[in-house]
């Protein structure tokens, strides 16, 4: 289940912008062809009853229709939550992340690639 709230999901965009930007360019350039990103999201990852956020990730969605997540790790303080980026982008296979991204029906397609590709560092 994906949990909507835009302004702090924008709000979490623009504290890691500069990180994630860094990181896209490097995902980039590792790639055999020029590509773009698309569309960068959060989504949230939910269990039980009330909806308990257990994971909070970034889905990044390129013009080669490649689909890659970071997750943000949520810290907390005793006054304070901030998040962290993770330095390791994943290649999305998760269901409910790629249908929030795309078009329902490109995600059998976008499986099927996904099965041979391997983690990406940076």
């Amino acid at each position: 289940m994906s949990h909507k709230s835009n302004k702090k999901d924008a709000i979490l965009l623009s504290i890691i912008k500069d990180k994630l930007d860094e990181q896209i360019t490097f995902y980039i350039s590792k790639r055999k062809h020029n590509i773009q990103e698309v569309k960068r999201e959060i989504f949230y990852q939910d269990e039980g009853t009330y909806g308990r956020i257990i994971g909070t990730f970034v889905i990044c969605v390129f013009s080669d229709k490649s689909v890659i997540e970071y997750e943000l790790v949520r810290h907390l303080t005793e006054n304070k939550e901030y998040y962290e980026l993770t330095n390791e982008a994943q290649i999305c296979k998760e269901k409910e992340r790629l249908k929030m991204v795309i078009p329902f029906y490109t995600i059998k397609k976008i499986l099927k690639t996904a099965k041979g590709e391997q983690e990406f560092d940076s």
